[in-house]
């Protein structure tokens, strides 16, 4: 990671108006999921570097700079003004590995917009998560070789069962880019989905591109829930949106996924249905 003086060096200083117009634009922003992090991407001088904005500025000074004395406000002091910190492009880089990679955290890369002008000149233009780095592959892996390529897994809870016994059944599909290969299953699992979360983590997929596997396993100890999540190495999981915020199940489910370290998006029920496909889904 760059040293704070090297980071001062390789980025330009931005005039008093065109904060004032930024700080209008950003306090318009809807707001970000939990635990993601947005990055503005501004050029000058032919070099490339990124600020951050409220309390993403905050967390990079903490967790990349250890010290506060980074942060600048712009629009006003401390109690008023935009809390703002930046970075060069080299170490914006070495922190989208680490926040990508390690810290199981979401990313944003804003640019520019060339049909606005001024301070709203801006657009969403990378999305990036643990488990879908196609965006940011050129940023993460420039210079290094991706030896694994993250699972993103969706999930669906149902109910079925004969003579009156219910049972929980599990619905997954899971994707691995790399090798270009999707895979489908279904099964009974335990009350503590304890197959499940097994699965996310120990990748069991076949290198054939192209290829649909269609899986239904009709036994408990064969394949259940937590086991699943070991055996696919699993980092992000897609499950349905509880709304309500009083699905029992899904919020075991999420148990789970917090358990073994994997992150939870959530959608809303339409997108699993077929009408959504293709839409609202395609967002990440």
């Amino acid at each position: 990671m760059d040293s704070i003086d090297d980071n001062k060096s390789a980025v330009p200083e931005i005039d008093k108006p065109e904060q004032l117009l930024f700080v209008k634009f950003f306090r318009g922003l809807p707001q970000k999921p939990d635990g993601t992090i947005r990055l503005f991407e501004r050029d000058a001088n032919q070099k490339r570097y990124y600020t951050f904005h409220g309390d993403d500025a905050l967390y990079i000074a903490q967790n990349v700079f250890k010290t506060t004395s980074v942060v600048k406000y712009w629009g006003g002091d401390s109690s008023k003004g935009l809390a703002t910190c930046i970075l060069s492009h080299s170490a914006a880089d070495s922190f989208l590995r680490d926040a990508l990679l390690t810290r199981q955290l979401r990313i944003e890369i804003w640019g520019a917009d060339g049909a606005k002008k001024g301070g709203a000149a801006w657009k969403l233009t990378r999305r990036a998560s643990p488990g879908n780095l196609q965006d940011v592959e050129d940023y993460l892996f420039a210079n290094t070789h991706m030896s694994a390529a993250p699972i993103v897994m969706a999930a669906k809870l149902g109910a079925g069962g004969e003579n009156k016994v219910r049972v929980g059944i599990v619905g997954v599909s899971f994707a691995d880019a790399s090798i270009r290969e999707i895979g489908v299953a279904e099964f009974v699992d335990n009350e503590l989905y304890s197959n499940f979360e097994v699965g996310i983590h120990s990748s069991g997929l076949s290198p054939f591109p192209l290829t649909c596997i269609l899986t239904h396993v009709q036994h408990v100890h064969h394949c259940t829930l937590q086991s699943l999540i070991i055996q696919l190495g699993v980092k992000e999981c897609i499950i349905m949106q509880d709304e309500s915020h009083k699905d029992y199940e899904l919020t075991k489910l999420k148990g789970v996924l917090d358990r073994v370290g994997v992150v939870v998006t959530e959608k809303k029920k339409g997108v699993y249905d077929g009408p959504g496909l293709g839409t609202e889904g395609d967002e990440n």
